[in-house]
């Protein structure tokens, strides 16, 4: 009796226990408030405080993370990278390569100050006609900023690199504002007391 009272125990157990593990582990991989900490500090005030200093009112966030390389073809220039951020940890940027290589869609879950748009493939190449924006002319630009006043431009996040012990994050930021007028960071944040904040932002090429 006692030892099917105890299977029963153990049975009504199991799914409780499993749920909440499988919670931990979505929360342990959850890039929004990481996302949300480079968004604070890359538009403190309500301007583009890392190039322009233009006021931003809504930002512009590209729909889908990007894969693309700041050096590229290749590789990053790893040598380089870590001479400008000291304490970027060997297994954060082999966990960083892995995933950065799969695109995903982002969703509405940054807690930021500012409103933002996250704007889908199809709109931006209406308005971009399938350029980039290095290559984009200024009247496509033009057209972009009559659709987004106020916005500086817009962003676009790469896939979140974590460490193993899960205290350090990297991420890829790249900006466009304008014909020529762009700029690319890898951004290292630190977890601190169960709150991400941004340690060091590394420009890593300007147009």
């Amino acid at each position: 009796m006692q030892t099917l009272l105890g299977l029963l125990m153990l049975t009504a157990l199991t799914p409780f226990v499993s749920s909440s593990q499988t919670k931990a582990e979505n929360d342990v991989g959850n890039p929004y408030p990481i996302y949300s900490a480079i968004i604070e500090t890359m538009f403190k005030g309500g301007k583009v405080t890392f190039d322009t200093q233009a006021p931003v009112k809504n930002l512009v966030i590209r729909l889908n993370t990007t894969a693309e390389l700041a050096y590229g073809p290749i590789d990053e220039e790893w040598g380089q990278i870590r001479s400008r951020i000291p304490a970027l940890k060997d297994d954060t940027i082999t966990d960083f390569k892995r995933r950065r290589q799969h695109s995903v869609k982002l969703e509405r879950r940054l807690n930021v100050s500012l409103p933002y748009t996250l704007i889908p493939p199809a709109d931006f190449d209406a308005i971009f006609d399938n350029h980039r924006g290095s290559n984009a002319s200024p009247d496509l630009w033009k057209t972009f900023y009559e659709k987004y006043p106020e916005s500086g431009g817009y962003l676009m996040f790469s896939n979140v690199g974590y460490s193993k012990d899960r205290d350090q994050a990297l991420v890829y930021f790249v900006h466009w504002c304008g014909y020529t007028c762009g700029t690319g960071h890898f951004i290292l944040v630190n977890q601190s007391e169960g709150e991400w904040l941004v340690s060091s932002v590394a420009q890593i090429w300007i147009s």
